[in-house]
């Protein structure tokens, strides 16, 4: 495996703040040249991203950190300054760096595979316990006993504000 693709998928995910957009949008880029698109339009991987994170959610079997709205007008030129996820051709033209553009198919998608991989480590990483939670049964059953139910939720709310905002999402999403 290339160093400089895992060095890429690493600072994607990395700097993801909260949603994890800009692996998503590198795994939609990659399909596209799995599907021989070498060269497509901001167009196009929006509708590829949007597939793509579709996809995610039915291998994450969870909406939460997956996804979000994808701004191809501006995030692939940032991904491609900043990431070098990209190379920005001119004209609405983008296609992948020419390392990975070189690549055989199989190695493609051992790259598909890793950066599924590194998105579901991530989103577990970012959920951390809210998963626990994340129905309205489970709710009603950790909250049968009051001070585990508190003591759950604040270790959760510590962990970081990105708990902090899923945690009540979960409990307030009826």
């Amino acid at each position: 495996m290339n160093n400089k693709v895992e060095e890429i998928i690493d600072n994607l995910i990395k700097f993801s703040k909260t949603k994890l957009i800009n692996p998503v949008a590198f795994l939609a880029a990659l399909n596209l040249l799995l599907k021989g698109k070498k060269i497509f339009t901001r167009h196009e991987l929006d509708v590829e991203y949007k597939k793509t994170v579709e996809k995610m959610k039915k291998i994450t079997k969870s909406e939460l950190n997956i996804g979000g709205r994808f701004h191809a007008d501006t995030y692939p030129d940032r991904m491609a300054s900043k990431y070098e996820a990209f190379e920005i051709l001119g004209g609405d033209k983008i296609c992948l760096p020419n390392f990975i553009l070189e690549l055989k198919k199989a190695e493609l998608k051992k790259i598909v595979d890793l950066v599924i991989s590194k998105i579901i480590d991530a989103q577990k990483i970012k959920l951390g316990n809210i998963l626990l939670i994340d129905t309205e049964e489970k709710r009603l059953n950790i909250a049968k006993n009051q001070d585990n139910f508190v003591d759950f939720l604040k270790k959760e709310l510590q962990r970081s504000a990105n708990s902090f905002e899923i945690t009540c999402f979960a409990i307030l999403r009826p």
